[in-house]
Formats: C-alpha cells, sequence, structure tokens
C-alpha cells in the first residue's frame, strides 16, 4: 500500500494603520489526502485605505492551497475567494485596533 500524503492549507494575514498596532491572522485550511505529491498554489491580495489625514492603513493576505494537477485550473478561484475573505476580516481588525489605541 502506497503511502499517502496529507496536507494542509493555510491563510496568513497581516494589517496595520500608521500610528495603531500590527494585526495578525493565521488559519489552517482543512487537511486533504494525495497518493502522489500535489500541486502547491499561493494566492496573495493587499491594498492600501486611505483613511484622510495623511493616514493610511495596509493588509495583505495570502492563501497557500493543496491540489492535484487536475484541480489547477480551478483552485485560483477558490484560493482568491479565502485571500479576500480573510482581507476583510484583517482589515476590520487592524481598523479596531487603531481605534482602541488612539
Amino acid at each position: 500500500m502506497p503511502n499517502k500524503i496529507i496536507i494542509e492549507g493555510e491563510v496568513n494575514s497581516t494589517g496595520a494603520a500608521k500610528g495603531g498596532p500590527e494585526v495578525e491572522s493565521s488559519e489552517k485550511l482543512s487537511a486533504r489526502e494525495f497518493d502522489s505529491e500535489p500541486c502547491h498554489r499561493i494566492i496573495g491580495v493587499g491594498m492600501t485605505l486611505n483613511l484622510g489625514s495623511y493616514e493610511s492603513l495596509k493588509v495583505y493576505s495570502e492563501v497557500k492551497m493543496v491540489c492535484t494537477k487536475e484541480e489547477l485550473p480551478t483552485i485560483i478561484d477558490e484560493a482568491y475567494d479565502h485571500a479576500k475573505e480573510a482581507l476583510d476580516v484583517i482589515t476590520m481588525r487592524a481598523l479596531e485596533a487603531r481605534g482602541k489605541k488612539r
């Protein structure tokens, strides 16, 4: 019986507003089992929000997904959805942290 490879994906996000603390988030995606070495895709999204008064908020989210060779064409959309959702969450956390510091 061949050895199975079990790998989980992950989502890592960071964000900081000028004058506010940096916030981070890390989340594991469900583990998957593979018969052979899987493919890895990393999708990152980021943005800078103008908060006015020469202040800005920078946020970034990166998703590492694992898949079979056959799933490669469709995995990018799924990874982007995870990254966008994490970006929204880290943006709110960074804005809340900025507000608490003031």
